[in-house]
C-alpha cells in the first residue's frame, strides 16, 4: 500500500513540474512576441519621427536604430506595468498596446537624438 501512495505522489509532483515548464515556455514565447512588436513599431515610429521632423532626421539606419531602442523601452516598461500583454497574452488589445507604445518610444528616441546632435554641431 505504501508503494503505491509513493507512486502517485511522485506522479503529481511530475506533473507540476511539466505544467511549470509549460508555463515558463509560454510566458518566454510571449515576451519575445512582445520584444519583436516594440522593436518592429519602434522602428516605424523612428522612422516616421524622421520623416515629418526633417529637422530631426537623421537618415533610416539611426532612425530605425533609434526607434529600435525607443520600442524596445518601452515595450518593457509597458509590461512592468501591467499593459500590453503582461501575463503572455497576446489579445488584440495588448498588441494594439505594444504597437502605440513601440511607435511612440521610437519618436521619442529620435527626438533625443536628433536634438543632442543639433546641440553638439553647433
Amino acid at each position: 500500500m505504501t508503494s503505491f501512495a509513493s507512486s502517485n505522489t511522485q506522479q503529481a509532483r511530475t506533473v507540476r513540474v511539466v505544467r511549470a515548464l509549460l508555463n515558463i515556455m509560454a510566458r518566454r514565447e510571449g515576451i519575445i512576441m512582445e520584444l519583436l512588436i516594440g522593436f518592429i513599431s519602434g522602428a516605424v515610429g523612428g522612422n516616421v519621427a524622421g520623416g515629418v521632423s526633417k529637422n530631426l532626421n537623421q537618415g533610416t539606419l539611426i532612425n530605425s536604430i533609434s526607434g529600435i531602442v525607443g520600442g524596445g523601452i518601452v515595450g518593457q516598461v509597458l509590461g512592468m506595468l501591467g499593459a500590453g500583454g503582461a501575463a503572455g497574452g497576446l489579445d488584440i488589445g495588448s498588441i494594439l498596446t505594444q504597437v502605440a507604445g513601440g511607435g511612440i518610444g521610437g519618436g521619442a528616441v529620435l527626438a533625443i537624438v536628433g536634438v543632442v546632435k543639433n546641440m553638439m554641431a553647433k
